[in-house]
């Protein structure tokens, strides 16, 4: 489903309210391109093509001010008026309000739906956390950390004021029990509203437990969702009786409702009561723990008995996946001799047609598919009787190593900003993948958590990796290049993590393990990062060596990319040695290197290095248009956590250039991003800025500060940047 970002939440109730593009940027303090841009990602996500469609979608949300992170919901929500007011009072009366039921009942739905009218009670909004792909409980609290984007939740939820949508708990129902104490105990102004399938027996739990649907209600259901998938069919009066007996059959459990509803495409509302009866005399009768259970059950079996062979094959192995997935990764997991890749597309959108399958369609990315909890249960207990559950975990298994093993190169290279949504987008199949190859192919493990580590590290998801890289490193004890290339990664994160001994220690090890084998490459890597890791223990002078080294060692081998952030890494050491001509030679020689690579993330941080050379040099204006380039470049690509290596100096630059205002937004924003990347290690520029800020004090005052301060504490990633690319956004007092 899409969601609006913070921003784009913003604006949309700006558009709202009747401003103009013009109005809106004078209010968020961006420009005017900018809140265009937004105007029309809010557009495509909700796939409207006018404002008025906009203000009309935020008519119909009460929350007029607060930020919000809940996915957008393309269908109309259905009855339950009193379930509504019943949760969202429960809601009031205590911090923790889980919503329960049987699968299909509507639980997320219910949950959404409040979280959309009472968010606007929270200062800080209502998010929304999908726990259904999770299956590792030591994930939870940093899913739900990178969900919050906050990088420390005791930390940065003790001041917040929101509500959190905690989805589906009873996957990892322990940990979801202990975590919401966690939050609750630390957060006196944050509430929680879950679902699952049983409370989750926490002191002070509400507890509402979901009925289905009135009659009345089911039938609604019934007929608007007939209505939009085929709405050349006509549904009259006469048919009210035919579809509210198909509603009880149903027992009005929603999902229930909407399969057999879709199939008004292809079937009468007289056939779809015939045929649902025939297939309830098989599977519904006498004594059972959880009849409603058991009628979603035979809802669902019905719908895949109808299914051609060829699709009920694609559905049950569709079960492997855990979470989203793209038509590639589809056709790479259920295609073989029986079903070839060149069907899989049609079979999918069958599957989407009959409601078994969800399709989330935006128009600048490819459609994601994903299974609702109930179908990916189904099709796996059908997957597990055909006796091909093992198998099919492997080819899933395998097909994710083989997307890891691509994704460092695409990591790197000039496709970054595709590669890193789409890690994204699948990161609970990766995870799938990694467990279920920790167990039965440690060298895959090893190889998915390796292949991924420009990923752990540029989207601030540094606990996990360096988690997945523990584990695998302990199981493949074995000497190898992947295994150095691990280690090197786990310094890496390490360091992000303000572990710098830590760190350097994974380096050294790094280097005397891949010097043992014949790959100057990854050696010249190895001795690349040895030398960061001694620049961040402020040991410049192994560190230049480390480096030096490196060089030497790839030169003759020609153009690469660990001798390109080398001869990089030495222009950064020339500018603290105050040196800007041999820094600027530096990076301009890193720089055509990265262009040859189509390493967009290192060309960007060649312009970090050519504007400190340019400041040093006073030439401010040229200085300010190379960190904006920069800043620009790793913005475009999404490589957020490496925007705080370039920060501090755009602060230092502004105050320079006469813009304190400007530069204390920006130190603040800095050390906003280090706090939601979990970026922790020490700026080589921490002192200029320090310096820097200190000059912006003394020249504006300490309420002017603190205000610009706290306004920039208040940026996002997009802000910051904007603000660099228009600074007169702000004026200077």
């Amino acid at each position: 489903m899409p969601r609006l970002s913070r921003r784009e939440t913003e604006v949309a109730h700006l558009v709202g309210a009747g401003l103009t593009n013009r109005q809106i940027a004078d209010r968020l303090f961006v420009s005017e391109r900018t809140a265009e841009y937004h105007v029309e990602q809010i557009r495509n996500k909700l796939g409207y093509h006018t404002r008025a469609e906009i203000a009309r979608w935020v008519a119909q949300s009460p929350d007029e001010s607060a930020p919000s992170r809940l996915p957008v919901q393309l269908t109309s929500f259905i009855g339950r008026t009193r379930d509504l007011a019943a949760v969202s009072s429960l809601l009031g009366q205590t911090r923790l309000v889980t919503i329960t039921g049987a699968g299909g009942t509507g639980k997320t739905r219910l949950a959404l739906e409040v979280a959309l009218r009472v968010g606007r009670d929270f200062g800080d909004g209502a998010w929304f956390v999908d726990l259904q792909s999770l299956e590792d409980e030591k994930l939870l609290v940093p899913e739900v950390a990178a969900a919050l984007e906050v990088a420390d939740l005791d930390r940065e939820l003790a001041s917040s004021r929101r509500l959190i949508v905690l989805d589906n708990c009873e996957q990892i129902a322990t940990a979801c029990r202990d975590l919401v104490r966690r939050i609750l105990s630390v957060s006196p102004g944050v509430k929680v509203l879950a679902t699952s399938r049983e409370p989750l027996h926490v002191s002070g739990e509400g507890v509402w437990a979901l009925q289905p649907l009135s009659s009345a209600e089911g039938v609604g259901l019934f007929v608007d969702r007939a209505r939009l998938a085929a709405p050349d069919v006509s549904i009259a009066a006469e048919h009210s009786e035919l579809i509210r007996s198909i509603c009880a059959d149903l027992d009005n459990i929603p999902l229930a409702i909407e399969l057999a509803a879709s199939r008004t495409r292809l079937m009468s509302v007289a056939d779809i009561r015939a045929r649902l009866q025939s297939r309830f005399r098989l599977l519904v009768g006498g004594e059972s723990p959880n009849p409603r259970q058991q009628t979603l059950e035979a809802a669902v079996a019905w719908s895949y008995d109808i299914l051609t062979s060829e699709e009920q094959l694609v559905f049950r192995r569709l079960g492997t996946f855990t979470g989203g997935f793209f038509l590639d990764s589809a056709q790479a997991v259920v295609a073989d001799t029986a079903i070839p890749a060149e069907h899989v597309p049609s079979l999918l959108d069958s599957l989407v047609d009959r409601s078994l399958l969800l399709a989330e369609r935006t128009p600048d990315r490819p459609t994601r598919y994903r299974l609702l909890l109930t179908m990916r249960d189904y099709a796996r207990e059908r997957l597990s009787e055909a006796g091909g559950i093992e198998s099919q975990r492997a080819v899933h298994a395998q097909h994710y190593r083989a997307v890891a093993d691509g994704a460092d190169a695409g990591l790197r290279g000039p496709q970054q900003a595709e590669w890193l949504p789409r890690i994204e987008d699948e990161l609970g199949e990766f995870r799938s993948a990694f467990n279920w190859s920790l167990e039965h192919d440690p060298e895959s493990a090893l190889a998915i958590a390796t292949e991924l580590g420009w990923f752990w590290g540029m989207r601030g998801r540094v606990a996990e990796g360096r988690r997945l890289l523990a584990a695998s490193l302990q199981r493949v004890p074995t000497p190898s290049v992947r295994r150095g290339r691990a280690l090197i990664m786990s310094g890496w994160l390490a360091r992000l993590n303000g572990e710098l001994e830590i760190g350097a220690a994974f380096h050294a090890e790094s280097v005397r393990a891949l010097s043992e084998f014949d790959d100057p490459v990854q050696l010249g890597l190895a001795l690349v990062w040895n030398g960061e890791a001694a620049s961040a223990l402020n040991d410049w002078k192994t560190a230049r060596a480390r480096w030096t080294e490196a060089i030497d060692l790839l030169q003759p081998l020609g153009t690469s990319e660990p001798l390109a952030y080398a001869t990089l890494e030495l222009g950064i050491a020339d500018l603290l040695d105050r040196a800007p001509s041999p820094a600027r030679d530096h990076a301009l020689v890193g720089m055509s290197m990265m262009a040859e690579l189509g390493n967009a993330r290192g060309h960007a941080l060649g312009r970090m290095v050519l504007s400190y050379a340019d400041y040093l040099d006073g030439d401010l204006d040229r200085a300010w248009t190379e960190i904006t380039e920069c800043l620009a470049g790793l913005f475009r690509i999404g490589a957020f956590g490496d925007l705080n290596l370039p920060l501090p100096i755009a602060a230092v630059e502004a105050v320079a250039m006469g813009r304190p205002e400007v530069g204390v937004c920006l130190g603040a924003a800095f050390e906003g991003l280090r706090s939601s990347t979990g970026w922790n290690q020490r700026s080589p520029f921490l002192e200029a800025l320090e310096q820097a800020l200190g000059q912006a004090r003394d020249r504006i005052g300490d309420a002017a500060y603190s205000n610009a301060w706290q306004r920039g504490l208040a940026m996002d990633a997009g802000d910051a940047v904007n603000l660099v690319e228009h600074p007169d956004l702000i004026t200077t007092t």
